[in-house]
């Protein structure tokens, strides 16, 4: 479920349309009664948990597992690691830094973009 924390928000905006409480009382019934015997996995995800009520939310997930961002020493270890191993085809220049350069720095815009908070 993306935006896990929607159905528990504490103020909804004006121009949600989407009317999040609405599962506010279902949700948590539904999800204890999925027992080991069914084999679901639940997965709430969520780029902002703290909107959420925190008791509720605690009630409906058993677990909850804090991913914080990557930074800039992370995703420059995973570029060099993993991108120089990689055999360049003909439309990458592995030796013109310039152009590993720039796909570097998109790469962390979009990754940082991806984690907004």
């Amino acid at each position: 479920m993306d935006n896990a924390e929607k159905p528990f928000i504490k103020k909804v905006a004006k121009t949600d349309k989407t009317d999040p409480k609405r599962l506010r009382k279902d949700l948590p019934k539904l999800v204890k009664n999925i027992t080991s015997e069914d084999r679901v996995l639940f997965i709430g995800t969520s780029n902002k948990p703290w909107d959420g009520d925190p008791k509720l939310l605690y009630q409906t997930y058993d677990k909850v597992i804090y991913i914080p961002r990557p930074d800039y020493g992370t995703v420059s270890f995973i570029w060099k690691d993993l991108l120089y191993k990689v055999s360049c085809t003909n439309s990458l220049v592995c030796s013109n830094s310039y152009l590993m350069n720039c796909i570097f720095k998109e790469s962390l815009y979009i990754i940082f973009n991806l984690f907004i908070y």
